[in-house]
């Protein structure tokens, strides 16, 4: 317990004179076997904290989500995924009870996952309401480009084909 408030580090499990040194009568090293374990003591308390609102954060943005798109029509897919990373997280902080992956990279990219897509699901739904308020407008004419006209054939460019008589 030298610094439970900020942990080991990382690899402090991989650390044969911290073994030495915190447990001379070892004979082998010693897995921590639990995702909050190992977070515990690689980053201490305040490690743990944070790894810990994060999971919950994740979970509220996905619940989030699928409450407002819940029904909706044309949003099935951001439904769907809201469900499947809520169930990813779920399960990982369950069986993380009974393995070290602290430093997943999936469980990280879900975390990202998802909130980007609360990001883009507030984009899309504000669209959606400016579109509904606005008025009907017409649609603008577009003059045509002032561009050359090109010639139909170029004589020596075999990719141009003479036009038909």
């Amino acid at each position: 317990n030298d610094s439970p408030l900020v942990g080991g580090g990382f690899g402090v499990f991989d650390n044969e004179a911290t073994y030495q040194r915190l447990s001379p009568e070892m004979i082998s090293r010693r897995n921590v076997h639990s995702i909050y374990f190992e977070m515990l003591g690689t980053q201490g308390y305040v490690g743990l904290l944070l790894f810990l609102i994060l999971g919950a954060a994740g979970m509220i943005y996905s619940g989030q989500i699928m409450k407002r798109t819940e029904g909706v029509p044309g949003l099935e897919k951001e439904y769907a995924m809201g469900r499947m990373v809520q169930l990813s997280l779920v399960a990982y902080s369950v069986t993380g009870a009974f393995l070290n992956l602290s430093t997943w990279d999936l469980y990280y990219s879900l975390l990202a996952m998802i909130v980007i897509q609360r990001s883009l699901l507030e984009k899309k739904l504000a669209k959606g309401a400016a579109a509904d308020e606005a008025p009907a407008r017409e649609s603008a004419v577009i003059a045509p480009a002032m561009t050359p006209a090109l010639p139909r054939y170029m004589p020596g460019r075999s990719f141009l084909r003479r036009p038909a008589d």
